[in-house]
């Protein structure tokens, strides 16, 4: 991670709580970096927010490293944002569940486009049961979205007049809780499983191509690639 130029974003509520922040994509480079830190103290400001960061250093932490730096806070009225990236288009999309329910009882969640520039929100997709993890694919026609009350993993195409539709893409029901996503180079699609201590591989055609088992009381939720290769 470079402490100086790299900006992240992270989404999350007032209060203490754990958010999650990822760089905007350079060119060539997949993700640059993605973390988990915990805030202390928060703005006042009463909503769901998402912040701007600007890390200056690192330092170790509880679990880990936990990022040190400045942070600018934004109002958006959503109603629980999971998780986010920055889009081709230069946008933040987010995932915004309803509600906290993961089983039947879960409520239709939204992903939405926030301009970073005039602050205004666009919805994308509805209709997901929990949203969670959101990742693009390599070439930005495929947005995958982890719906976590279902325990799958869902793509939708972009289509010629510009809106995104679910397409037919079938991914087997997941062990626990599909989280945070992470698409590498050969648009495999990586995605952790909380609460049954699993990352898995997802390849084009919606198979499982890989499963790396961390144990029953681990719990993954988000990924991070390393290097130029992935």
């Amino acid at each position: 991670m470079s402490p100086a130029s790299t900006e992240g974003w992270f989404t999350g509520s007032t209060g203490a709580t754990a958010l999650t922040f990822r760089s905007p994509r350079r060119a060539g480079v997949r993700a640059a970096w993605r973390c988990r830190a915990t805030i202390f103290s928060c703005a006042k400001t009463v909503g769901r927010l998402c912040a701007r960061v600007r890390p200056y250093g690192r330092r170790p932490g509880s679990n880990g490293f936990v990022v040190a730096g400045s942070h600018t806070w934004l109002a958006v009225p959503l109603s629980s944002p999971s998780d986010c990236v920055v889009g081709p288009d230069g946008r933040l999309w987010i995932t915004d569940p309803t509600g906290r329910d993961l089983d039947h009882r879960a409520t239709p969640g939204n992903v939405w486009a926030l301009d970073l520039a005039t602050h205004s929100l666009e919805p994308m997709v509805d209709g997901v049961l929990f949203p969670n993890g959101i990742e693009f694919s390599t070439d930005a026609r495929s947005l995958f979205v982890a719906e976590s009350a279902t325990g799958r993993v869902l793509r939708f195409s972009l289509g010629a007049d510009g809106t995104w539709e679910r397409d037919p893409w079938r991914v087997p029901r997941l062990d626990g809780v599909p989280d945070g996503l992470a698409v590498d180079a050969d648009d495999h699609v990586w995605v952790a499983c909380s609460f049954s201590g699993t990352v898995v591989r997802l390849s084009p055609d919606g198979d499982i191509r890989a499963r790396l088992d961390f144990g029953t009381h681990a719990t993954p939720t988000a990924l991070c690639f390393a290097g130029s290769d992935l």
